[in-house]
């Protein structure tokens, strides 16, 4: 994702709005596995949009093959619901 999808400049300028947080969990540690069980994250790679209050906008998640065109939809959808 990072290296496909991420590093296109119109990918960096749709995402330039909005707060990113990256979180490595390829380790699973205890505190990984409580994140993801929070999250509903069943692996990596999962991107979860949040609205303002911390709740998941819904109809954005992305799971496993991340493309350029699902994530436009998600920021959209997302924007539109946050």
């Amino acid at each position: 994702i990072e290296r496909s999808v991420l590093s296109d400049p119109a990918t960096q300028q749709l995402l330039s709005g909005l707060h990113l947080v990256k979180v490595d969990v390829s380790e699973n540690t205890m505190s990984h596995q409580e994140l993801m069980r929070r999250l509903e994250a069943f692996g990596p790679p999962t991107m979860v949009f949040l609205d303002p209050q911390g709740r998941e906008v819904s109809n954005t998640r992305l799971v496993g093959d991340v493309t350029r065109s699902g994530l436009a939809d998600a920021v959209s959808r997302a924007e539109a619901g946050s």
